[in-house]
């Protein structure tokens, strides 16, 4: 999915599960434990999802973790199985 931040920069959206492997989800899964975003710049960002807490990808949680989101350096090769 695509989501503009409240700075106007465009990030691709994805969710990865566990189900029993690293896997693609959409997102918003229930299962998903690490929400990705990438920019058009190539910039990739990571959160992961703590226990209990919304998969929901309404755009004030995808700003909100888009802020607290860790820089990607290396990446997940589940990232380009959509």
């Amino acid at each position: 999915m695509r989501f503009v931040d409240a700075e106007g920069r465009t990030w691709t959206v994805r969710d990865v599960a566990l189900l029993p492997e690293r896997t693609m989800v959409e997102p918003g899964h229930p299962e998903a434990v690490e929400r990705y975003f990438e920019n058009v710049m190539n910039e990739k960002r990571v959160s992961h999802f703590s226990r209990g807490e919304p998969r929901d990808a309404r755009p004030e949680q995808l700003e909100r973790q888009l802020r607290g989101a860790q820089v990607q350096r290396v990446s997940d090769p589940n990232l380009f199985k959509v």
